[in-house]
């Protein structure tokens, strides 16, 4: 056991372990490889000398002291050489391994044996008996294992010792890359704590990917920023359009002076700046040139046709349908402009705030001042010129519900036209601060 200390105490102090200690702390496996092939060779001539005082003791016993010696090797060497070691179980998880031929195969492959004491068939090679030989463990058996030489350069040497995290990086991305996916497709919900742990999580394998290769490590840092910018333009977006959408509910409920009841009624009439509400809207009221739910209407009332009284009920509909059903769209597609030119935004500030940001309370802001009821106001100066316009659109929608029988959304515009008032007459009051209006398209 003084033997075993003493030897590896030397190598401690050595200059070439202190180069192993350099490389590690650099992470620069060429150098790493250096040194440990070094430390090996003085290594193999330390044991070679212990073995031939061994041989010179007089003991029959002489292989249980060898093996003794071997396992008080590789059990001090974890505390005096704790980079040695470290370097050698890389070289394990891979299977990686030295051992000496102790004989030959009945298909003429070299045998060898590993320290443990494991016999490992090496297939193709040209070994003879007493030859060390580093070899990787390829299958395992019962009773022997079977492997091939292992030639151990800077390269390979890399491989190794990159494995692990080459692992943890490609299962961080592949993971990272399935959630963006799902943001993308509106499958999650998008809030400032998960951007902030994905954000985190790129920040941490960033830092993993400074362990490679100067093109390896470019390489993946550059799959990296392109997941951050698809991560921060998908959160931005949504982070937005939830960010006004809230503000929205919370301006509804404050207008309307009345009970639950009321209120309740404000928040289901589609409003400015909830873009669910819109589409929810188009998808009641569109399709193609006549109003969803027309034909069936006008079947109904000409199966019905018994009068002059239900005639004159039939075109009053159709002439007055047919007369709001054109503003009624011009209505939705300036607001699809206003949403496009949000969105549009919204994309702009991901750009600018994912090129050097990552702290989550940076990007609330961003959005806090992009969107700011001066900055939505003169966007909607751009959808609409005049408070008149508008209402006089938004008229023609809650007239061509009401014609479609749906009287519950009559109630719901009568109660959230308090905060309309208040909005269209606010982003119209700062027509003459702001720039020129563009004409909408």
């Amino acid at each position: 056991m003084s033997q075993t200390v003493k030897t590896l105490k030397k190598i401690a102090s050595s200059e070439e372990y202190q180069a192993l200690e350099t490389a590690i702390k650099q992470v620069d496996p060429e150098a790493i490889f250096n040194a440990y092939k070094r430390i090996s060779e003085i290594l193999e001539a330390s044991e070679k000398e212990i073995l031939d005082k061994i041989q010179q003791l007089p003991r029959q016993k002489k292989d249980l002291d060898w093996q003794r010696f071997r396992l008080a090797l590789a059990a001090r060497s974890q505390t005096i050489l704790p980079q040695w070691y470290w370097v050698n179980e890389q070289l394990k998880k891979q299977k990686i391994m030295e051992g000496k031929v102790t004989g030959v195969g009945s298909k003429g492959d070299p045998l060898a044996k590993t320290p443990e004491g494991r016999i490992v068939v090496i297939r193709g090679a040209t070994l003879k008996e007493g030859d060390r030989v580093r070899f990787k463990v390829v299958a395992e058996g019962e009773k022997i294992d079977f492997g091939r030489v292992f030639e151990l350069t800077p390269d390979t040497f890399y491989f190794v010792l990159t494995q692990d995290i080459r692992e943890r990086v490609t299962n961080s991305l592949n993971s990272m890359r399935g959630r963006i996916d799902s943001c993308l497709r509106g499958e999650v919900e998008s809030t400032p704590s998960e951007l902030s742990q994905l954000l985190s999580e790129l920040k941490d394998v960033s830092e993993l990917a400074a362990r490679f290769r100067v093109e390896e490590k470019e390489r993946l840092l550059a799959r990296i920023q392109a997941y951050r910018a698809r991560l921060i333009k998908a959160s931005i977006v949504k982070l937005a359009f939830d960010f006004i959408a809230k503000r929205e509910g919370r301006e509804i409920i404050d207008s309307t002076q009345g009970n639950q009841e009321q209120i309740a009624r404000a928040l289901s009439a589609p409003g400015l700046f909830r873009q669910q509400a819109h589409l929810s809207l188009k998808a009641e009221l569109l399709s193609g040139d006549k109003p969803k739910g027309y034909p069936e209407i006008i079947k109904q009332l000409e199966k019905n046709l018994d009068s002059m009284e239900t005639a004159l009920q039939l075109m009053d509909f159709k002439t007055k349908v047919e007369g709001i059903y054109p503003l009624a769209k011009r209505y939705l597609e300036q607001m699809d402009l206003f949403f496009e030119r949000l969105n549009r935004k919204a994309t702009d500030l991901a750009f600018k705030l994912g090129e050097n940001t990552s702290d989550v309370s940076q990007i609330q802001s961003g959005i806090e001042t992009a969107f700011s009821p001066e900055a939505l106001g003169a966007e909607f100066r751009r959808a609409f010129r005049s408070p008149e316009e508008f209402f006089n659109l938004r008229g023609a929608v809650n007239e061509l519900r009401l014609k479609l029988g749906n009287t519950e959304a009559s109630q719901a515009g009568v109660a959230i036209e308090p905060y309309l008032r208040r909005i269209i007459s606010l982003a119209f009051s700062t027509r003459s601060a702001a720039a020129p209006v563009a004409p909408p398209r």
